[in-house]
């Protein structure tokens, strides 16, 4: 596979500008080898963006008003993505808190159970364990 030629954007107007300049498109573009279509590519690039048609290597020539856009939908996303990790957290936490819950209430159940009714503590902690094992 080749690899994709890369021009720079003075080759790309002064192009342009000879292609204008001449008038014939495509012995311009034979002249410079380049493809045709990609000669009138760059010539409808330049007519509707002039100056900032050919910005380079992903350099974009952005007015303050995109820059601030640009900069405000990046904070965006920043702040759905600490969103999203919050919500995690509160479900993973509303879910762990009634485990302990439930986990720790038995035991302080059986425990003053024991203590409060002699007779019955034993059975009645059988009862319980196995009431609150079921859940």
């Amino acid at each position: 596979m080749t690899k994709r030629k890369v021009y720079a954007a003075e080759f790309k107007q002064d192009a342009v500008q000879l292609a204008r300049s001449s008038g014939n498109i495509s012995q311009t573009a034979r002249d410079l080898d380049i493809g045709v279509s990609l000669l009138r590519k760059w010539i409808s690039a330049d007519r509707q963006a002039g100056e900032q048609a050919f910005p380079g290597h992903g350099k974009q020539h952005l007015t303050s008003e995109q820059q601030e856009i640009k900069r405000l939908r990046k904070e965006n996303e920043i702040l759905r993505q600490e969103r999203e990790i919050l919500k995690k957290a509160a479900a993973f936490l509303s879910r762990a808190a009634p485990v302990f819950l439930v986990r720790a209430a038995p035991m302080r159940t059986l425990n003053r159970l024991s203590r409060t009714d002699p007779h019955q503590g034993p059975a009645r902690m059988r009862t319980l364990a196995r009431f609150f094992a079921k859940k």
